[in-house]
């Protein structure tokens, strides 16, 4: 896909400030309106309680903010910055989550991050993209939240995974198809 600055990644409209990437008719589109656990971010019945699994077994963090699913039309965008190369959309990724973070702040008293931490990747796959796609998403939103970026932190098993938060629905029957990305 070529790029055109100015235009949303999305709809291809023009963008009233070009480096924004996606229109704001686009994020509001993309916004998941699913009542969501706010600790594991899986479907839930109330918005600001934690689901049972996550009260009978919390997540090692404390509140999760999330911009849609891993559907379209921004998985498309997502699988471009990953294998593509396309480093330029890491920023119009960020400003989504910028604006779900403030969106939480406002309409649930969610307290701003003093530090953000980049996911560490595999370093065999590092090697072979060339870059960390979470470092790209990180920098700017850490830039616009006035905190600190950590992207040299590195995985400690706290013994709190659980195939049950995974995004994917292999892990509980055939985890090793999670990880053969």
């Amino acid at each position: 896909m070529l790029t055109v600055p100015g235009l949303c990644w999305l709809c291809r409209m023009p963008l009233a400030l070009g480096h924004w990437g996606i229109c704001s008719v686009c994020s509001r589109a993309a916004r998941t309106d699913k009542t969501l656990c706010p600790q594991c971010g899986l479907p839930a019945t109330h918005s600001h309680l934690p689901c049972g699994r996550c009260l009978q077994k919390p997540p090692p963090w404390q509140r999760l903010v999330t911009v849609a699913d891993y559907a379209p039309p921004l998985s498309p965008l997502i699988h471009q910055l990953k294998f593509s190369r396309r480093s330029e959309i890491a920023s119009a990724l960020s400003r989504l989550l910028l604006l779900e973070v403030l969106h939480a702040r406002r309409t649930t008293g969610l307290q701003l991050p003093d530090r953000i931490i980049s996911v560490p990747l595999w370093q065999r796959r590092h090697w072979r993209r060339g870059f960390n796609q979470s470092d790209l998403l990180c920098q700017p939103l850490s830039r616009w939240l006035h905190c600190r970026w950590d992207s040299e932190s590195r995985h400690t098993n706290t013994g709190h995974c659980d195939p049950a938060f995974s995004q994917c629905p292999a892990t509980q029957t055939q985890p090793e198809k999670c990880l053969s990305s």
